[in-house]
């Protein structure tokens, strides 16, 4: 039965276009995930800085950049193109990718997937993985087929933590 199974599995893998590997460890789950915040709390670690390239429709600037966060906020971000620092008190724009908001997007991924009748933009293929050592998601892809050209992915690329 194992073998019917396994075989079903590579078979739509490889229809689908998508790596079986991507069918097997990147598929979104809650397990997964409360695992991956959990590793995270335990470092408690809310100053560090976070080496990302966005791709997609979702966000901007797209392309490598580096978010600062000292305290749990952003204080910069720094593009090729620009830097960008934020005084105390001044409004930060929310598009920016903090691991907050990595695990807020898988939590939502997640969601999506299991409720899809719920979703504002129906279901989602997605791909998340998570870091082995501190547990942030550190790979995460989705595109929701009902809404047009808005194919996302998000690879940190490095994180260093920050006492």
């Amino acid at each position: 039965m194992k073998k019917i199974i396994y075989a079903t599995v590579c078979f739509v893998a490889i229809i689908s276009g998508v790596g079986i590997h991507h069918l097997i460890v990147g598929i979104p789950s809650q397990r997964r995930f409360d695992e991956a915040m959990a590793k995270w709390k335990q470092r408690g670690a809310d100053s560090y800085l976070l080496k990302i390239h966005l791709s997609g429709r979702f966000f901007g600037p797209h392309g490598t950049q580096t978010i600062i966060v000292d305290k749990g906020k952003v204080v910069a971000v720094v593009t090729p193109s620009q830097i960008i620092t934020y005084k105390e008190g001044l409004e930060k724009p929310s598009c920016h990718i903090t691991v907050e908001r990595l695990f807020e997007m898988a939590s939502q991924i997640i969601r999506d997937r299991m409720l899809p009748s719920k979703s504002e933009w129906g279901s989602v293929r997605a791909i998340i993985r998570y870091d082995r050592v501190l547990g942030y998601p550190k790979y995460i892809s989705f595109d929701y087929p009902r809404v047009g050209d808005e194919e996302t992915r998000i690879i940190v690329l490095s994180l260093e933590l920050r006492p």
